[in-house]
């Protein structure tokens, strides 16, 4: 059985995978005026990503998914060398 996941790369570098599936019944109990247009709307989501993406990215947050969230790599490490040559350098004063 092959499942499909909706993969988000975070801004720390980790990846984690959430089944389309739920992003798709989410949709569908979101939109549904009945309880007949569920299987539709959840099948409608299935079939085009592009609809998942948006709906996605501008109806639902993280903790809609959190829970069923698998994080499938680990943040990167931090490149310490880069941020000190190539990040942000101010110059403060701090009374001690």
């Amino acid at each position: 059985m092959i499942t499909r996941y909706v993969r988000v790369t975070m801004p720390d570098g980790s990846r984690w995978d959430v089944e389309v599936y739920r992003v798709a019944s989410h949709r569908a109990e979101c939109l549904a005026e009945n309880v007949d247009d569920l299987d539709d709307l959840i099948a409608e989501g299935l079939e085009n990503d592009y609809l998942l993406e948006d709906y996605a990215r501008n109806n639902m947050e993280w903790a809609d998914v959190k829970s069923s969230a698998k994080m499938t790599s680990p943040a990167e490490p931090p490149d310490y060398e880069d941020g000190w040559t190539n990040g942000d350098m101010e110059f403060v004063e701090v009374e001690v």
